[in-house]
């Protein structure tokens, strides 16, 4: 006996059917038979088939008979224990077969199997990671939809669990349960002829008590062109038996209970489907005539599904999003879900296009090593709300319209939030939330109690000082110091990107007891891809008068806490020849009037301010063509300039405070506040030999290598994400959607 029979029902299907053919030859299982009932196609569709696949058995229809009148047909044709009806523009990958019957065979009275569909993008000719159904599953109004349709596929759906039912597309029916289920020698009932008809057998079989299993393994590839935010854009035909067939299969399916304590769900909700039709969409008055010519009819199939139903009444409500005191009564399974989630919140998001935290977040998504961990990161947007995949990650946008200081608070409330109603929708117990600066303290508490069922774990990293960079007024700078307090105090890791850090950390909110781990952040160490010759060096050197090895660099932000003064005047007191050139976003405003009033740095020809460069291979370059860089920062912890240029500048020239001192080591030279001190330095350095000027950058090469490889920081990063992971036991629980296997 053939294990499994496939049916393919098809009409004018040339553009998608070669490809459809291909991947069922593809496919590991092969223990299958192909029968194809085509419904009177005009194009090549036919001799396609022939050509592609001779063994199929093909069944020619003349006319049209709908999926529905198709697939029975093919049913009773089928010799196989299970019959899949496999639409046209499905594409499966290689093991969906396989998967799909390893599901079937896995306890009884298991029905029917749903396997993870994903959209199929036809004007691209690609696959997305958009889901196309999950399973089928049913709001309070009765309205029928696939689960995860129009989301991005990051890992919330891989659980082996049941579902209400599969979607039409590609199913897998137990030949058993399809026997058990028919109504008047019909599998699918064929007045619905091409819409709703999965959702009503799904419906028939769960009231007889066959269960629908859902399988993540099982992938496969959609082409859906109908769905319901199209209704406006889909044909006449397809909108009427829409309204058609919902009405119907509430009529037969429903039970007494359903409607009479629990109609004012859905009744109004078809109430104004029917006036809809009558006042607007007039082509689907259509269906209305044809349910009152056949009231008979339905109520004939409504006594025989009802009175053969074996589930509970009041349990099944369950389905439909509707809390009672008894649980379906169904077997349990392993629940295997393979995913960690991780949400960072607080970058402004990937592609990286802003500072430090930008770049660790791509570099934390770009090479990330194992599998089992799933990002979901925050990204700043002004209007928009989409979501995207980049290097894997879900890149979720949050619009924050406001401008001015407190645009990054907000930003990290609605980012948390969002986070919030993902995971309670998705279920995603034991995940992390790493939160990247210390912000939003007064309302951190709150936002962890909204989520305080789903064993979520608070990762905070609170950057640097930020309390004391110059930028902010008293206000603010308090307001950033108790926000730090709160943030310390109820977060479950503490993870600082500085030893400094952490060691004040661990003094300053001593109290609290914070349990805290370094992780600095990380840098490439290697040469850029542009040669000294290259057009794009040339053209930027010769537009700046920049001489290879004639400069010191400044790179970083135009900010007080810096030290641009304390730099440009060291610069200035030295009798260097060679030139002082300063990469930052520099803008003509108080700071910049005011160095202008201090420095006298008009005066001098080898001050050069270039501006910005977003290119990263060319400021590579930069760095490696400099005589030595100049780093002036003084607040926060491990600059991600520093590192750069530790891994790129021959030699490097710090400003004397711990965070710097902690990167450097032997491997940098050192200057205080004093102007002076900072002018003999340059004036020293330039007699350094060439010997001297290697040690120290093999030196600073070593110490990147060795303490600061991305490589080693993100396997510390997914070992800390990874190591707090609880494996929970939890009841049996049913949601609106479905019900997961528990452990």
């Amino acid at each position: 006996m053939t294990i499994l029979s496939v049916g393919i029902v098809t009409w004018n299907s040339e553009q998608y059917i070669e490809r459809c053919l291909s991947c069922l030859k593809d496919q590991s299982f092969q223990d299958f038979e192909l029968i194809v009932v085509d419904n009177g196609s005009v194009d090549s569709t036919v001799s396609i088939i022939k050509k592609i696949y001779p063994s199929a058995n093909l069944i020619i229809n003349k006319e049209n008979t709908g999926f529905c009148g198709g697939h029975n047909l093919a049913i009773k044709e089928s010799t196989g224990k299970f019959y899949m009806p496999y639409n046209p523009d499905i594409f499966a990958e290689p093991t969906f077969l396989e998967k799909m019957i390893d599901a079937a065979t896995t306890g009884n009275m298991i029905g029917s199997i749903s396997g993870k569909l994903l959209r199929f993008d036809p004007v691209e000719n690609k696959k997305t990671k958009i889901i196309d159904s999950t399973g089928i599953y049913f709001k309070k109004n009765r309205r029928s939809l696939d689960r995860g349709a129009e989301s991005l596929d990051v890992g919330q759906y891989d659980n082996k669990e049941y579902v209400f039912g599969a979607s039409g597309a590609a199913p897998l029916y137990s030949k058993e349960m399809l026997e058990d289920i028919k109504i008047n020698d019909q599998y699918f009932l064929e007045d619905f002829f091409a819409y709703r008809e999965d959702v009503d057998l799904a419906w028939r079989a769960q009231l007889k008590g066959w269960t629908c299993v859902y399988n993540y393994e099982a992938v496969a590839y959609h082409v859906r062109n109908n769905t319901p935010e199209k209704r406006k854009q889909m044909s006449n035909f397809v909108n009427m038996h829409s309204v058609k067939n919902r009405i119907i299969m509430l009529l037969q399916n429903e039970s007494k209970q359903g409607f009479l304590k629990h109609g004012w769900y859905f009744i109004p909700y078809d109430l104004m489907i029917i006036a809809y039709v009558l006042l607007k969409e007039r082509s689907s008055i259509t269906g209305l005539k044809y349910i009152s010519k056949n009231l008979k009819l339905i109520k004939s199939r409504r006594s025989l599904i009802r009175n053969t139903s074996e589930v509970d009444n009041k349990a099944f409500l369950q389905w439909f999003g509707i809390k009672t005191s008894e649980p379906l009564n169904i077997s349990s399974s392993n629940n295997q879900n393979t995913k960690k989630h991780v949400f960072v919140i607080g970058s402004k998001g990937i592609p990286a296009k802003y500072g430090g935290f930008e770049t660790f977040v791509d570099q934390l998504t770009e090479y990330q090593k194992n599998p089992i961990i799933q990002y979901h990161v925050s990204c700043l947007s002004s209007n928009t709300r989409k979501e995207f995949v980049h290097n894997n990650a879900r890149c979720f946008e949050i619009p924050v319209p406001l401008t001015g200081s407190y645009k990054a608070l907000i930003y990290d409330v609605y980012s948390l939030l969002s986070v919030a109603k993902y995971i309670k929708q998705y279920k995603m117990n034991d995940s992390t939330i790493y939160i990247l600066a210390c912000r939003i303290g007064p309302v951190f508490s709150l936002l962890k109690w909204l989520l305080r069922k789903h064993n979520i774990s608070f990762y905070v990293n609170p950057d640097g000082h930020e309390w004391k960079r110059s930028k902010w007024n008293k206000f603010i700078r308090k307001y950033w110091k108790y926000s730090e307090k709160l943030m310390i105090k109820h977060s479950d890791l503490i993870i600082c990107d500085s030893i400094g850090i952490e060691q004040y950390i661990n003094k300053e909110y001593k109290k609290f007891n914070p349990v805290t781990k370094f992780i600095s952040y990380g840098t490439h160490v290697r040469k850029s891809s542009l040669s000294d010759s290259d057009e794009k060096l040339l053209s930027w050197n010769s537009k700046n008068d920049i001489r290879i090895g004639e400069y010191f660099l400044i790179v970083g932000r135009f900010v007080p806490e810096n030290n641009y003064e304390l730099m440009i005047k060291g610069f200035m007191e030295s009798n260097s020849d060679k030139d002082l050139v300063i990469i930052t976003n520099v803008e003509e405003n108080s700071f910049y009037n005011y160095l202008l009033n201090t420095t006298g740095f008009d005066k001098d020809k080898r001050i050069k301010w270039v501006g910005t460069v977003y290119d990263n291979e060319l400021l590579m370059k930069i760095r490696e063509n400099a005589f030595a860089y100049l780093h002036g920062h003084e607040v926060g912890g491990t600059n991600p300039s520093l590192l750069e240029s530790m891994g790129s500048t021959k030699l490097n020239i710090l400003f004397d405070v711990v965070f710097n001192r902690e990167v450097g080591q032997e491997a940098a030279v050192y200057f205080n506040r004093e102007s002076s001190q900072l002018a003999t330095i340059i004036s020293q350095v330039e007699e350094f030999t060439t010997q001297e000027i290697d040690d120290y950058q093999k030196r600073a090469i070593n110490r990147m290598a060795n303490f600061y490889s991305w490589d080693d920081i993100i396997n510390s990063y997914e070992k800390t994400f990874l190591e707090d992971q609880k494996q929970v036991v939890t009841p049996v629980t049913l949601n609106n959607s479905t019900t997961v296997l528990s452990k």
